[in-house]
């Protein structure tokens, strides 16, 4: 009888933390994002000098390029942590 090494982290926990480096990283950079263009003197459109705006332009335009990156990042992790069966 063989004994199989337990891995160090579940899929599950695995999964959780890539959405938390995720969001973590998302934020991070978005709000620096942001931020550097908010330091920038308005030019002629002043709405665009606001955080909602900023928010509201990031939701529709950003975050689906986001969403679509933690996709790729999921299904890489899905496809090489299956778990196998050993042939018999």
């Amino acid at each position: 009888m063989t004994t199989e090494a337990k891995p160090v982290i579940s899929k599950r926990g695995l999964v959780s933390a890539t959405l938390v480096v995720w969001l973590v990283v998302c934020l991070a950079y978005e709000i620096h994002r942001v931020a550097t263009f908010l330091a920038l003197p308005p030019s002629g459109d002043l709405y665009a000098h606001t955080w909602s705006f900023q928010l509201m332009v990031f939701a529709v335009f950003r975050f689906p390029l986001w969403l679509v990156g933690l996709l790729v990042i999921l299904i890489v992790e899905f496809a090489l942590l299956r778990r196998r069966t050993p042939r018999a």
